[in-house]
C-alpha cells in the first residue's frame, strides 16, 4: 500500500512539473517574440514607452485547465486590462478558481469557484525601451471566502521583478504580454503554502492564442 501510494506521489509531482514546465515555455516564447521585434518608432525615453502603455487593452488569459489533471491543458479566457498615468496595471476579471489550480482544498475550491471574478493590481516600471519590456510588481490579493460554515481569509501572492512578473508591448501591432508569477496560496495568516509550486499566469493582447494539448 505504501509502494503504491509514493508511485502516486511521484505521478502527480511530474504531471505539476510537466504543467509548469509548459507555462513557462509559453511565456519565455511570448518574451523572445517581443525582444526580436523592432519598433517601428526610436523610443529613446522611458517617458516615450510609458506613453504606449497609458490606455486599456484587450485579449485573453492564458492559464491552466484546473477540469484536468490527466494531461497539460491550457484554457483561454477573455480577459481586458490598463495601465494609468501613475504606471498602476489593473486587471479585472480574474476568476478567483483560476489563481487555486493544484491547490488541495475541495471545499475552498467549491466556495472560490461560485464566487466573483477578482481585480489584480500592480505597479509597473519600464526596464527596456527599444523593444518595450517593463517590470510587474503585483500587490498580494486578499478576499474573505466562506466554507465550511465559516469566514476564511484567503491570501494570494505573486513575485516581483522583470525576471519573474513583466510585460512587454510591441509599437509594431500594438500587442501586449504580461506574465505574472504566482508564488503562493494561504489560509487565514497561516504561513503554510497551499500551492505546490509556483506558475505563471498569462495576458495576451494576441487573439491567435489557442489551449496547448
Amino acid at each position: 500500500w505504501t509502494g503504491a501510494l509514493c508511485r502516486q506521489w511521484q505521478k502527480n509531482d511530474k504531471e505539476m512539473k510537466k504543467i509548469y514546465s509548459v507555462l513557462m515555455l509559453l511565456a519565455m516564447l511570448s518574451a523572445s517574440m517581443a525582444f526580436s521585434s523592432c519598433n517601428k518608432e526610436d523610443n529613446d525615453t522611458p517617458e516615450d514607452a510609458y506613453a504606449y502603455l497609458h490606455r486599456s487593452f484587450t485579449g485573453k488569459l492564458i492559464c491552466q485547465d484546473e477540469s484536468r489533471t490527466d494531461s497539460v491543458v491550457m484554457d483561454t479566457l477573455d480577459a481586458s486590462w490598463s495601465i494609468n498615468a501613475s504606471n498602476k496595471l489593473t486587471i479585472a476579471h480574474v476568476p478567483l478558481v483560476k489563481m487555486l489550480v493544484g491547490v488541495d482544498n475541495a471545499e475552498l475550491i467549491e466556495a472560490a469557484n461560485a464566487m466573483a471574478t477578482q481585480t489584480l493590481a500592480a505597479d509597473v516600471s519600464v526596464v527596456h525601451v527599444t523593444p518595450i519590456v517593463f517590470s510587474v510588481l503585483p500587490q498580494a490579493l486578499t478576499v474573505a471566502v466562506r466554507f465550511g460554515g465559516s469566514d476564511h481569509l484567503l491570501r494570494i501572492t505573486f513575485a516581483s521583478g522583470s525576471n519573474l512578473s513583466w510585460g512587454s508591448y510591441s509599437v509594431n501591432d500594438q500587442s501586449m504580454v504580461i506574465n505574472i508569477m504566482e508564488t503562493g496560496v494561504y489560509l487565514d495568516g497561516s504561513t503554510t503554502n497551499l500551492l505546490p509550486e509556483r506558475k505563471p499566469l498569462l495576458w495576451s493582447t494576441e487573439q491567435k492564442v489557442h489551449p496547448v494539448m
